[in-house]
């Protein structure tokens, strides 16, 4: 995950628990349908990921976004290189986009490729937390949908779920 390490603590085919530092994300706040959302929030990180921030910097690497639902919409992130920290990453010219740094956690994942779609999240969503309860993990009531490769290639298209532990 973009040099960002993570230690993983158990793997069952598609299913991971793993172990996460502190990383630190730039994201913004969409609304409407979920794939709307989606589209609209990774184009606004995408054009900051590829120098519009008042340095012109350009951030390498595969950059994994992620999209988890909110009251008031959908928080859609980008996971930056782990040499950033709040003070160091290009400030970005649309006012839209927020840092955050998340705390070390421990996440259940599901690995999967293909399209992202809400029906199809969902039941993932559900696979889940039906393998994360058999690990005996406690859970926080929300989920991301983490995607690894561009939207306009979905049958290479790297995804995960993940649910953060307590």
């Amino acid at each position: 995950m973009l040099g960002h390490s993570y230690q993983t603590l158990l793997s069952q085919d598609a299913f991971e628990l793993r172990d996460y530092p502190q990383i630190l994300v730039a994201k913004v706040l969409v609304a409407g349908p979920f794939e709307d959302a989606f589209k609209r929030g990774s184009e606004i990180l995408e054009s900051y990921l590829q120098g519009d921030n008042y340095k012109k910097e350009k951030l390498q690497g595969k950059i994994p976004f992620r999209l988890t639902s909110r009251p008031d919409g959908w928080e859609v992130s980008c996971i930056l290189p782990p040499y950033h920290t709040r003070e160091t990453a290009p400030k970005p010219i649309s006012e839209k986009i927020r840092f955050e740094h998340l705390k070390p956690r421990k996440v259940a994942v599901l690995r999967f490729q293909g399209k992202t779609r809400y029906a199809g999240m969902m039941k993932k969503i559900e696979e889940l937390k039906c393998w994360a309860k058999s690990t005996e993990m406690k859970m926080e009531s929300s989920s991301h949908i983490v995607v690894y490769t561009p939207q306009y290639l979905p049958f290479l298209r790297r995804n995960e779920i993940q649910i953060d532990g307590v």
